[in-house]
């Protein structure tokens, strides 16, 4: 299938198989994606688009993110509750200038200097309010991700745009906390000079929980155990639909989303068997 999205195109793979069993209840949905982040070249050794065999796993973009559900199906440990995700896209438009004359213009990164440090503060606020230690990362986090500002020395800066991440755990209105985020920011704004737009990158994806008591999670317990984790997924959205979701994927996240990322060939082995199990419940009865 393909799925046009603005101006990207995504491509995605479905098959179905045992829908027809338990009334129309049974089967399977099996699902990743295949978008990754942006690479730096000079930055890989091997060619980032083409798997490379290395001793001790499989390297290449993605290998170790979602993308590796695709090869290998279904392994590791499965997770029951993850941490909710939202991308916030903040503008700042100043006025540019010669620089010989800061008050000719309305400096932008002057206004982003105040903005990133209310975005730190309100970090701390939210750490320091909301834990939870089933979570390797106990509290929720705000990651300051990238800016782009200015174009050129001997101006004032005219424009400056940063990208930051929440990542809010079970409990916590990600509406709510989004709309404080937005007051807080247009207030330390209000009297620089400065326009401020924060568009959606997307609708924030919540936190997500399995039920307690379903047959798919106490299937997947059996093979292997279960842990929260700290990054989003789309479980929640499968989850709105009725569906019972676990997530289980190959690889680990402290190597995602850097060079050199790449799959531990010692989690193959156990990909093999765990697939054949799971569809032989669900799927073939």
């Amino acid at each position: 299938m393909a799925e046009r999205s603005g101006i990207s195109l995504k491509a995605h793979a479905a098959a179905k198989l045992g829908c027809d069993t338990n009334d129309g209840m049974g089967g399977l949905v099996l699902a990743g994606h295949t978008d990754t982040v942006p690479f730096d070249e000079a930055l890989w050794l091997s060619d980032r688009f083409t798997v490379k065999d290395h001793q001790a796993g499989f390297s290449g973009l993605g290998s170790c993110d979602m993308k590796g559900i695709f090869p290998v199906a279904l392994e590791a440990a499965a997770t029951f509750a993850h941490k909710g995700i939202s991308v916030v896209k903040i503008q700042l438009e100043g006025a540019m200038g010669h620089s010989y004359d800061p008050s000719l213009g309305a400096n932008a990164l002057d206004a982003m200097h105040l903005v990133m440090g209310e975005l730190i503060a309100m970090r701390e606020e939210l750490a320091a309010a909301n834990q939870n230690n089933a979570f390797a990362i106990n509290a929720s986090t705000m990651n300051l991700d990238c800016m782009h500002a200015g174009d050129n020395p001997n101006r004032i800066c005219g424009h400056a745009a940063p990208q930051t991440d929440l990542r809010l755990l079970l409990g916590m209105d990600s509406e709510a906390i989004h709309e404080a985020l937005k007051r807080r920011i247009a207030a330390v704004v209000a009297n620089t000079g400065v326009s401020l737009q924060l568009p959606t990158a997307y609708p924030p994806i919540p936190p997500f929980k399995s039920g307690p008591n379903g047959e798919l999670l106490d299937a997947l317990n059996g093979l292997s155990g279960n842990q929260p984790v700290t990054f989003g997924t789309d479980a929640h959205f499968m989850q709105a639909l009725g569906m019972e979701t676990v997530v289980r994927w190959p690889g680990s996240v402290d190597q995602a989303h850097q060079p050199k990322e790449y799959l531990d060939k010692a989690q193959l082995a156990p990909a093999k068997d765990t697939p054949r199990r799971v569809i032989q419940k669900f799927c073939l009865v």
